[in-house]
């Protein structure tokens, strides 16, 4: 199972636990892999602009992320997150 496999069933949980909508939980890991996948761009600064994207603070990002795993799990597992969203 991948990081991200759960995530539908987890996303009110974690929602509720940062305080944001289970629909921004979803967002901000398309958003996040999106940023990841351009060319030159660090986890620091995807999670940057993601938080500016979404508007919210970098550390609501990364503590939805920490809901998911460690910094490393997060990076390899969010291309499962989004992958999982877009065979729908």
């Amino acid at each position: 199972m991948g990081l991200f496999d759960d995530l539908e069933k987890r996303c009110e949980e974690v929602a509720g636990k940062v305080g944001i909508p289970p629909e921004q939980v979803q967002s901000l890991g398309a958003s996040l892999q999106a940023k990841l996948n351009e060319q030159g761009v660090g986890k620091l600064e995807a999670m940057e602009a993601v938080a500016m994207q979404h508007g919210i603070p970098v550390d609501k990002v990364q503590e939805v992320l920490s809901h998911f795993g460690s910094e490393q799990d997060m990076v390899s597992g969010v291309t499962n997150l989004v992958g999982g969203f877009l065979k729908r």
